[in-house]
C-alpha cells in the first residue's frame, strides 16, 4: 500500500511518467493504466490518464493513431527532447523540492 505522500508524487508526475514510459514502448491509454498499476501500486482512473494523455498530444508531446479500435501513442521529437531538458535537469528539480519541503 502507498503511503499518500507516494501516491500524491506519482499522481503528480503523471504525464513524465507516461512519456517515460513511451520512450520504451508504443502504449494504448489502457497499457498505461495497467502499467501504472502494476508498477506502482496505484490505480489511476482511466480519465486522468485519457486527460493526460490528450494534454501530451496537444502539446505535441506524443502522437496517437487508431489501430483496430485503440488509440496507441508514441513519444514524438518534441517529447523526447523535453524528457532530455528534464533529465539535464534533475538536480534543479531536486532543489526546487527541497526548498519546498522545508
Amino acid at each position: 500500500m502507498l503511503s499518500p505522500f507516494n501516491e500524491r508524487m506519482i499522481r503528480s508526475f503523471i504525464d513524465i511518467i507516461i512519456l517515460t514510459e513511451l520512450e520504451k514502448n508504443t502504449l494504448s491509454g489502457y497499457d498505461i493504466t495497467g502499467l501504472i498499476n502494476d508498477k506502482f501500486g496505484l490505480f489511476i482512473s482511466p480519465g486522468t490518464v485519457y486527460n493526460t494523455l490528450h494534454s501530451l498530444e496537444a502539446k505535441e508531446y506524443i502522437k496517437g493513431i487508431w489501430k483496430d479500435k485503440k488509440r496507441i501513442y508514441t513519444l514524438s521529437n518534441k517529447g523526447k527532447a523535453f524528457l532530455k531538458v528534464m533529465r539535464e535537469n534533475k538536480k534543479e528539480i531536486m532543489e526546487l523540492l527541497d526548498k519546498i519541503f522545508k
